[in-house]
């Protein structure tokens, strides 16, 4: 039976398995948001430098997330996930040895400030003076960037398992499934991290543990999908002679332009929201007068809600559709996010899982959307087109709002984050007004 229309039994541990993969993914990517104010003080870095800490992961998913999606088309999801994994692993493993790596990395470190600072001259006429960085920075942000290319696999893959096994009734409950398990994999890495951090325990341990589980990760993901026959190459492709191999459809299967252009907008300027909440709330309990230890703490608060709310939000955008769920996220999130920064500290702590559940629970309904815009068979290229878009953003907002944090303070710089989503609400317009011509089109 072709995947298209593959049984109850394989849909279910179709989203068990991406699940799964999620739950490894996620941890393994947003437990550098609570390393962030470890590795500022660890390296004395300023915020924008910490934001790139984040972005240079950032960078390594936007890159290959497209490819990824297209290259899946001939040669399924399964090995590139298994790969992709891998190279996670391996990466939280040198994050973990960057110190012990660093007198090793010293002479490409300094050929590679050379060469910024040499650019900077080239470029302004003015002359540079030499660009000072700690030896361990450039190899962290190398770990950093492979890290993000081997996450790339992840979302676009799994996701489109999951829509594809679920192409109608029940796709955004089964999202809000996959989705949950994201954000349990984000409390889990990250509130084991906060407890090992808050008893002041050396910061590499959690790396090197973590690179471990996600090589478990990759064997399990290896066998589950190839004893259920689920992520091979498409079979309409598995024919060795050339003159019987159809010719793959171009384009990317889009049925309507301007509504899955609008989606990707609200998407986009979702992700810089929750890209720059995370990455500096941590600061702004710091600024408040938290110790450093129970700042972080701030980061499993917020992904409790948000676990909680990408597993609701996929009952409730069925329920009450895709328009009414986004607008009342948006509003949502962004007067918790200016509770938050003028609320006393406790108080800030119940908001911000108040606040966790709408930033991170839109995102159920965003995904589960894009099945409504996109042909079936183009969907894991669509999907990493999709993701992408969030971690472009998720790079240009921690350096972007590090910077303003840098210049203005934590007050200004978060109170710009929470006024992003409502730049959201004129955008669901226009999707509502998309989503009614797709309707007439089945009609």
């Amino acid at each position: 039976m072709a995947e298209q229309t593959i049984s109850t039994r394989k849909s279910k541990q179709a989203l068990a398995t991406s699940s799964g993969a999620h739950a490894v993914h996620d941890g393994l990517s947003d437990i550098l948001y609570v390393l962030l104010p470890v590795l500022a003080e660890f390296f004395g870095l300023d915020k924008a430098e910490a934001g790139l800490i984040r972005s240079a992961q950032r960078a390594g998913m936007s890159i290959f997330q497209i490819p990824v999606g297209i290259l899946a088309e001939r040669i399924g999801e399964r090995n590139l996930l298994v790969a992709g994994t891998v190279l996670a692993g391996l990466s939280w493993i040198g994050i973990g040895l960057t110190a012990s790596i660093a007198p090793y990395a010293v002479p490409i470190t300094d050929m590679i400030l050379a060469g910024i600072t040499w650019t900077g001259q080239i470029l302004t006429g003015t002359a540079w003076q030499g660009i000072e960085l700690p030896p361990e920075f450039i190899p962290l942000l190398i770990f950093c960037f492979l890290l993000g290319t081997g996450g790339a696999v992840q979302h676009p893959l799994a996701q489109a398992l999951v829509s594809r096994a679920f192409p109608e009734q029940g796709r955004r409950v089964a999202v809000g499934h996959y989705n949950f398990w994201g954000d349990a994999g984000k409390l889990i890495f990250a509130g084991a991290t906060s407890l090992w951090l808050g008893f002041q325990l050396p910061w590499q341990t959690p790396g090197l543990a973590f690179g471990i589980i996600a090589l478990l990760c990759a064997a399990t993901i290896l066998v589950v999908l190839n004893n259920i026959g689920l992520g091979g190459p498409p079979e309409h492709l598995k024919t060795t002679k050339k003159e019987d191999k159809p010719r793959i459809e171009k384009g990317w299967g889009v049925k309507h332009r301007l509504g899955f252009t609008t989606l990707c907008m609200i998407k986009f300027m979702d992700s810089v929201t929750r890209s720059g909440f995370l990455t500096f709330i941590a600061f702004l309990m710091i600024d408040k007068g938290l110790p450093k230890e129970w700042a972080v703490q701030a980061l499993p608060i917020v992904f409790i809600g948000g676990m909680l709310g990408k597993l609701a939000f996929g009952y409730i955008a069925e329920q009450f559709g895709v328009f009414k769920s986004v607008i009342a996220a948006a509003i949502t999130t962004g007067v918790g996010i200016f509770l938050i920064i003028h609320l006393p500290v406790w108080i800030a702590f119940l908001v911000m899982a108040l606040t966790g559940i709408t930033l991170n629970g839109v995102s159920s309904v965003l995904y589960g959307t894009v099945g409504d815009y996109i042909e079936l068979n183009k969907q894991t290229r669509a999907f990493g087109f999709f993701y992408t878009l969030g971690t472009v953003a998720g790079i240009l907002a921690p350096v972007l709002i590090g910077v303003i944090y840098d210049f203005s303070g934590a007050t200004i710089a978060m109170s710009v984050v929470g006024i992003l989503p409502l730049i959201i609400l004129p955008l669901c317009i226009v999707l509502r007004a998309t989503e009614r011509d797709l309707e007439a089109a089945k009609a």
